[in-house]
């Protein structure tokens, strides 16, 4: 890796900041397990980091806190109902932060406490709150998520694609909702899951 890399008595040595996982397995049992490296600068628990949506943008700072500015069309700006709103000026919207990610239309964060907090739209189900329809459709007032809401605790790492979303727990099980996943169907017909299910152990 770019990021860090171990060595075979598994000393783990930095090379830049960032967040990488590292798999490894025991030489005689042959199990193996996953962790997850975060390289932050001296003194820093959080890795500076900036990520792009379809339409807006979201910023994590060193001292953890989080921006976002942009156009919140399906509420991904995580203040404000108006979808038409587009904000040049960029407003902190959550603390205690150590990693972002960005989909199309959605926004996750990690916190220090390895809390999984998400919002935007849910065309989908890719909120994993058991409902589906959003911006897309025009049903924003309805399921899109204006603000951050806690939805999974012991996290470890979290994926987005467009429209769906894949989380990576501390005891390295994958779980997953929103396009491609369980056997719901969308208002366009494509398979999606509105809960988070187990993708692997």
């Amino acid at each position: 890796s770019e990021i860090a890399t171990v060595n075979q008595d598994g000393t783990i040595h930095a090379k830049k900041m960032g967040t990488v996982e590292i798999i490894v397995t025991h030489q005689i049992t042959h199990k193996t397990a996953t962790i997850f490296v975060q390289v932050v600068p001296e003194g820093k628990v959080t890795v500076p980091k900036l990520e792009i949506g379809a339409t807006h943008t979201a910023a994590l700072k060193t001292d953890g806190t989080v921006w976002t500015w942009g156009s919140n069309a399906g509420g991904m700006l995580g203040y404000d109902k108006n979808t038409d709103l587009i904000s040049c000026k960029p407003k902190k919207i959550f603390e205690n932060v150590k990693y972002i990610v960005a989909g199309g239309y959605n926004m996750a964060v990690i916190t220090e406490k390895n809390n999984l907090y998400l919002w935007g739209d849910n065309t989908y189900g890719q909120l994993g709150n058991g409902k589906k329809a959003g911006w897309y459709f025009g049903d924003s007032d309805k399921e899109c998520w204006f603000k951050p809401k806690k939805v999974m605790k012991d996290v470890a790492a979290v994926h987005m694609g467009s429209g769906g979303i894949i989380v990576t727990r501390m005891d390295g099980s994958k779980w997953a909702t929103g396009i491609g996943f369980g056997n719901e169907r969308s208002e366009s017909g494509k398979k999606v899951s509105t809960r988070f299910v187990m993708i692997s152990k």
